[in-house]
């Protein structure tokens, strides 16, 4: 099984890095392969006039990735009530193509606040673009959950991004749990079902 993770915080201490580092080691300790989304600093500002053909090399690359995944796994900061622009408008550079249509996907954020409108937006964007979002997850005050290293010590933390892992491989195994999934997720974030184009 193939896990994309895609990072929307450039920090060199990334909480939401951090929170990645913690499911590649358990997605890895499974036998799964872990890839990390590329380029994403070269994506420019979306602009939905361009055609397919004409998509940056940095967009195709990301598109790639996310075609080839069994499911992927996003780390979005919260920054002014929302998520980060710059992750957004990656996302946005997937509608036209559906690189993200059927791809079972989990959204994470490590904040202040535990990032409930970051997580929220993204999983909505997701949802719309017909991906199954079975998972979600806000860290709320990180830097009590992290050692001196910066990496993710707490236990209750620790045990929730490795049931995060869990969904996602019953989601790739079992299409009904995957509904079922998707279904308290969204449901959880307040997300209709009917805002999400179906597979």
């Amino acid at each position: 099984m193939q896990l994309v993770t895609f990072c929307g915080s450039a920090g060199e201490r990334s909480a939401n890095q951090a929170l990645l580092d913690v499911i590649d080691r358990v997605a890895v300790d499974r036998g799964w392969t872990v890839v990390a989304a590329g380029d994403l600093d070269g994506i420019p500002m979306f602009d939905p006039a361009v055609g397919e053909d004409a998509a940056p090399r940095a967009v195709t690359m990301l598109r790639n990735s996310f075609e080839t995944a069994d499911a992927v796994v996003f780390a979005i900061p919260e920054y002014g009530g929302g998520a980060a622009g710059w992750a957004k408008n990656a996302l946005d550079w997937m509608v036209g193509s559906g690189s993200l249509h059927d791809r079972i996907a989990a959204v994470v954020c490590a904040g202040t606040t535990g990032g409930p409108n970051a997580v929220g937006q993204i999983a909505r964007t997701l949802a719309w673009q017909g991906a199954h979002v079975v998972a979600a997850l806000g860290v709320a005050a990180p830097v009590t959950k992290r050692d001196d290293r910066g990496r993710i010590i707490d236990e209750s933390t620790l045990g929730s991004l490795t049931e995060i892992v869990g969904f996602l491989s019953e989601a790739s195994e079992d299409e009904v749990r995957r509904r079922e999934l998707t279904t308290e997720t969204l449901g959880r974030l307040g997300i209709p079902l009917s805002d999400r184009t179906r597979a």
